[in-house]
């Protein structure tokens, strides 16, 4: 046999080796594929058409300035924080990063498609982050982990991601199939010179951290299910890995919506009592709507198609009439309580509008997000969003610059 006749026989072999390898791969993918169902995964508030300010400068420069000063060994940082200083502000970081801020980056990261940057930083919170009943993130927080996993699994199409939610909704659903809703994970307590909390009646409800339970004056300590954080649509998803979930969405669905309020604006109770069925005003020390939980709330029953466009065109009043969102509303006027910004409430706001498909509001919250973002190519902080206190203290807050990502991309 002469040498041609060789190698044409070698090259005809690893031909065919190579064709009988990816015939297998493809049949076992197909296979494989039938036992995992399609989830029909969306990104409600998402840019479409055009619909983002991705092309603007500072829209690069914050997403720049979130990978390369925000993360720190491949994990956001809660905070980087410069305190005033006369001469040259020293530029610290938080040592805490936090579970939610993670996965919202890696939200982030599927809306992109962005596969390199999701599976690096999947492998870091798989690392870093473990969950048990008893010791882990929160129950809501896994919730939306679950999510963002079905993201990555619709994306980018591979089943990990899905048997990584599949398994962590396991250990999740007993703990929310008690109530019908995600458990409580937030304790109010409830000064002894105030009635039951009827907070129609405005008492001044404390949080838990800022009082010890052998004070005289506590007349009770109560669970509560923070309203902002259930995440609706994460929830319909879980429906889809397993329909034992429906009666948690539809359950929370309902206390979400019954929540609203319609005195002093179009406000939503911010806590709910599972034991009495009853709802909390605010949780605050100081009686205030905090804005960031009501966008929040907004923002997750538009995702959820059960937002009122009258509670949006209250939401879009209040933006336009004070040319900004404050971080408090007083509970009996509806004013602004408090001077600051809210920079999560722009992010979320920006989201509903592109929701609702309304340009003018968007760019207006795009706009304040940008006004509040260091653009001095000398800040320590640049590219960040960040807020600046009486005392001259900065903090760019991690949580602030995700959620504005997703607002402009």
């Amino acid at each position: 046999m002469g040498k041609r006749s060789i190698v044409f026989i070698i090259f005809v072999s690893v031909v065919v080796i190579i064709l009988l390898t990816a015939g297998g791969y493809i049949l076992f993918k197909v296979l494989d594929k039938r036992e995992y169902p399609d989830i029909d995964v969306k990104f409600p508030g998402s840019s479409y058409e055009g619909f983002d300010r991705s092309m603007d400068e500072n829209a690069d420069l914050m997403r720049i300035g979130v990978i390369n000063r925000s993360m720190s060994d491949g994990l956001v940082s809660e905070y980087l924080f410069l305190p005033f200083s006369t001469t040259e502000r020293q530029l610290s970081r938080s040592e805490r990063v936090l579970f939610s801020d993670q996965v919202e980056l890696l939200s982030f990261m599927a809306e992109r498609k962005d596969r390199k940057a999701y599976e690096s930083l999947i492998e870091k919170i798989n690392a870093s982050f473990t969950y048990t009943e008893n010791n882990g993130f929160s129950v809501n927080s896994g919730i939306r982990y679950c999510r963002v996993l079905l993201e990555g699994y619709s994306v980018f199409d591979n089943i990990k991601y899905y048997d990584m939610a599949n398994s962590l909704q396991k250990k999740l659903y007993p703990l929310c199939s008690v109530d019908k809703i995600p458990p409580p994970e937030l304790s109010i307590i409830i000064p002894a010179d105030t009635p039951t909390p009827d907070f129609e009646a405005t008492p001044t409800p404390k949080p838990a951290a800022d009082a010890t339970p052998e004070q005289a004056d506590i007349r009770d300590e109560l669970n509560a299910v923070d309203i902002s954080e259930v995440d609706l649509y994460a929830l319909s998803l879980l429906c889809e890995l397993d329909p034992v979930w429906n009666d948690v969405y539809e359950n929370s669905l309902d206390v979400i919506s019954k929540s609203i309020l319609y005195h002093p604006g179009v406000f939503y109770n911010e806590a709910y009592y599972p034991d009495s069925n009853g709802y909390a005003a605010f949780v605050s020390e100081a009686a205030y709507f905090d804005m960031e939980r009501q966008l929040m709330i907004a923002l997750h029953l538009a995702e959820a198609d059960a937002f009122p466009e009258t509670a949006y065109s209250f939401y879009k009043e209040n933006l336009l009439n004070h040319r900004a969102f404050y971080t408090g509303y007083a509970v009996l006027t509806g004013a602004p309580y408090t001077s600051a910004e809210s920079i999560i409430s722009y992010a979320c706001m920006a989201r509903l509008a592109r929701i609702k498909g309304d340009r003018s509001t968007y760019d207006f919250c795009i706009d304040r997000i940008f006004w509040n973002t260091a653009t001095s190519y000398t800040s320590k902080i640049f590219g960040l969003t960040f807020i600046e206190y009486p005392d001259g203290n900065i903090k760019a807050d991690s949580t602030d610059s995700i959620l504005a990502l997703k607002a402009l991309y």
